[in-house]
């Protein structure tokens, strides 16, 4: 429809610069081209984001890293450990938090429901992940994860006999809890990585009450919840002790 003026009015797509038929071959390529880059760029910003939320993480275990402290490997290590059960503790929380049941004045119950269950580990969020999402943790970390899994359960062990006093059984060195450091980090930078990619959120970000970006997470998930009973029942069967 011609206007008043001799000329098509805008529409909603000419607005935002979608290509119509009427335009050049070279208007067409150069929209095309604008499109391209700024998918790009919102690509590039997602990455930066995913790597500035482990590098912050993980800042306080340089700063003892790098100190003159005597326990340094020891602090490090044990940190380490507390970075790694909180990623796949926030992992699971945030699955939880896409069923349409939970709102904002859902939060502190969802939270005081893993606290009623102190029963819940490291393997047990590990476990509650693999009974909700399709992919399970093990394909997430990929090829490695047989080993770093190893490392993660001996880490956890030695962890817990240290906070409690107790002599672990190999008389782990500076050095040889620093090389568990470094595994901690590549399961932990690997699952940065593997989960953004899957539905957008790495276990490091603040706040992982939150709702997805993600289109439809929460009808990829394998168990459906739709209340606080229900997932405190979950908790119970899939990831409790």
């Amino acid at each position: 429809m011609v206007g008043e003026r001799g000329f098509e009015p805008p529409t909603p797509w000419s607005r935002i610069g979608v290509p119509r038929p009427c335009r050049s071959p070279a208007t067409r390529n150069k929209l095309s081209c604008t499109w391209i880059m700024a998918f790009a760029v919102i690509v590039v910003v997602h990455r930066a984001t995913m790597t500035t939320n482990y590098a912050q993480e993980f800042e306080t275990v340089d700063v003892i890293i790098n100190s003159t402290a005597r326990t340094c490997g020891v602090d490090a290590f044990a940190l380490s450990v507390i970075k790694a059960e909180r990623q796949i503790r926030k992992l699971v929380t945030h699955l939880i938090y896409q069923f349409p049941c939970f709102e904002l004045g859902d939060i502190l119950s969802l939270r005081q429901t893993l606290v009623n269950n102190r029963g819940v580990y490291f393997e047990g969020f590990e476990k509650g992940f693999n009974a909700l999402y399709p992919r399970s943790i093990s394909d997430l970390v990929g090829g490695e994860y047989q080993r770093l899994r190893g490392r993660m359960r001996e880490a956890v062990d030695h962890r817990n006999k240290i906070f409690h006093g107790q002599l672990t059984s190999k008389n782990l060195t500076r050095d040889d809890l620093l090389t568990y450091v470094g595994d901690i980090r590549t399961w932990c930078k690997t699952l940065v990585g593997s989960a953004h990619a899957e539905f957008g959120y790495d276990g490091f970000a603040w706040n992982s009450f939150r709702k997805s970006t993600t289109h439809d997470l929460e009808k990829r998930l394998k168990i459906q919840i739709a209340n606080i009973a229900e997932y405190d029942e979950f908790v119970r069967q899939y990831m409790q002790r």
